[in-house]
């Protein structure tokens, strides 16, 4: 069986969050979940994004910040994050730092297989400088990834996510 790769921009829409708020006044006890690249090992150790700080939804509207939805997948574009290859999806809606490329999925591509699939071949190769560790967005866009069709993708991911269950029963 052929697979046929193509630029991820064509399966998913590739961008960035937003600037972080820098008022503590910004965050409440309640409100969007906001991700920044430092909360990414602790979701993927199991935190929720309900632990994290959260932004009210007047701040939210006031400075225009877009509010990305479940499934979004996350991982660090830029600063000595970017380094970790870490790569998580969205269980609830958040708000996303402007440090994090946010993929979100069409309906072309399965977000657990994209997930899978980045985890398999971290976007970390596409750091220019080390010294100076980012990814450009359209280095993102650019990136080919396969594409077998969606009952493959969904059975790949389904293979994926069951072994991935399995290793954190045993831990």
């Amino acid at each position: 069986m052929s697979v046929t790769s193509v630029p991820l921009q064509k399966v998913a829409k590739v961008s960035s969050g937003d600037g972080a708020p820098q008022s503590e006044a910004d965050f409440s006890s309640d409100g969007t979940p906001f991700v920044r690249a430092g909360s990414l090992p602790r979701l993927l150790a199991g935190a929720t994004e309900s632990e994290l700080e959260q932004i009210p939804r007047a701040v939210i509207e006031q400075r225009g910040m877009r509010v990305y939805s479940r499934g979004t997948v996350l991982f660090a574009k830029s600063g000595m994050s970017c380094t970790k290859g870490h790569v998580y999806v969205l269980k609830e809606p958040a708000v996303v730092v402007n440090h994090l490329a946010a993929i979100e999925c069409g309906p072309d591509i399965d977000v657990s297989f994209l997930s899978h699939w980045l985890r398999a071949n971290p976007p970390t190769r596409l750091i220019e400088n080390p010294a100076y560790p980012s990814i450009k967005i359209s280095a993102i866009r650019s990136m080919a990834v396969p594409l077998p069709d969606q009952k493959e993708q969904k059975r790949i991911a389904a293979i994926l996510d069951a072994a991935d269950a399995l290793r954190t029963k045993r831990r």
